[in-house]
């Protein structure tokens, strides 16, 4: 489901996919360039493709590095197996 967290870097998402997640109302125009790096234009939400690689080359320099699982602080008294 959109915006349920999935797997992988949002940024490398299909624009293609994120394009027809906006055509289907599953993400809204605004999270599809704030979450995704995907800039659309038109009432045909048409991908525009620099902007799009400009926005996505910004959004990843301004990152910081993301472990890829990060489940808390363990309780204590509970080992690691």
């Amino acid at each position: 489901t959109a915006g349920g967290g999935g797997w992988g870097d949002p940024l490398q998402r299909d624009t293609g996919a994120v394009r027809n997640d906006v055509a289907r109302k599953l993400v809204s125009a605004a999270a599809a360039r704030n979450e995704y790096g995907v800039v659309l234009s038109g009432d045909d939400i048409t991908v525009d493709a620099r902007a799009t690689e400009d926005a996505r080359a910004s959004m990843r320099a301004s990152r910081a590095t993301q472990p890829l699982f990060d489940f808390g602080e363990r309780p204590s008294g509970v080992r690691a197996s």
